[in-house]
Formats: structure tokens, C-alpha cells, sequence
């Protein structure tokens, strides 16, 4: 906020869906948390700028890709698109125009749109997100 942006482009809670262990219990955040972070990160902004905003619904992952990855799969951590689809469904509840992401990268996603380990989005799926908000603000 402090540099007083025109535009503000929120793609957040990927990290809110994410598991721990082998057996996981919960998402890191529930969804209802998700949302009111969502709330809160639109009222800092909308209390100290005039910047237009612009949601985007996290990607799809591979999941399989990330549970064998060897950085993530050591470490246990997973994402289910399942979750990834209910922090979507958040993101598309908020005022704004929303950039549908899941649609974009296919459900589960399309392998060349992400790097080896199934999450991180590659320069494909970079370029991918880069047409979608272009596209959405057309």
C-alpha cells in the first residue's frame, strides 16, 4: 500500500489448503479462515488506496507428483484439489472481478503448466496466469 498501486492482484491461499503428515486431519487454515483473510487483506488495501482489484483462484496441482517430489514428499506435505477447489469457490465470492485459474491449468492440472514437483507453476504456467488476467481485463 505504501507504494500506491492502480492495480492490486490477489492470488493467495494455496498455502491455506496445504497438509502436513502422512494421515492429515486438516488444511493448515480451514476455508472459513481463508475467507476472512480474504476479507481482511481487501479492507487493508481498500482503507489506503484506490487500487482496482483483482482476484485469482489458486491453481490445480498434480498431487501424486507432489507426495513423490523429493523436497515435499520428505517433508510430508501434500495438496488435494478438492481443497484447492473450496479456497477457488472462496476467491470467486469476493467482490471484484476473479481470474478462474482451476480452469486454466485443467483439473487435475495440465503437467507442462507446472515444474517437476506438480505445484509451483512453470514458465508455461506463469505465462498461462499472465494471458488469464489479461484476458479477464480485456
Amino acid at each position: 500500500v505504501n507504494l500506491r498501486p492502480d492495480w492490486i492482484v490477489c492470488l493467495a491461499g494455496t498455502n491455506d489448503a496445504r497438509l502436513h503428515g502422512r494421515s492429515p486431519t486438516k488444511t493448515l487454515v480451514s476455508i472459513e479462515e481463508t475467507e476472512r483473510n480474504y476479507g481482511m487483506l481487501r479492507h487493508y488495501a481498500a482503507t489506503q488506496t484506490a487500487a482496482r482489484w483483482v482476484w485469482m483462484t489458486p491453481p490445480t496441482v498434480i498431487e501424486q507428483k507432489i507426495s513423490s517430489h523429493w523436497f515435499l514428499g520428505q517433508f510430508q506435505l501434500a495438496w488435494r484439489n478438492a481443497d484447492l477447489a473450496a479456497v477457488a469457490a472462496a476467491a470467486r465470492r469476493q467482490k471484484g472481478p476473479v481470474v478462474d485459474l482451476q480452469g486454466v491449468f485443467g483439473r487435475p492440472a495440465e503437467e507442462a503448466l507446472l515444474l517437476e514437483d506438480g505445484l509451483h507453476p512453470s514458465l508455461a504456467g506463469q505465462k498461462a496466469i499472465v494471458r488469464a488476467l489479461l484476458e479477464r481485463l480485456a
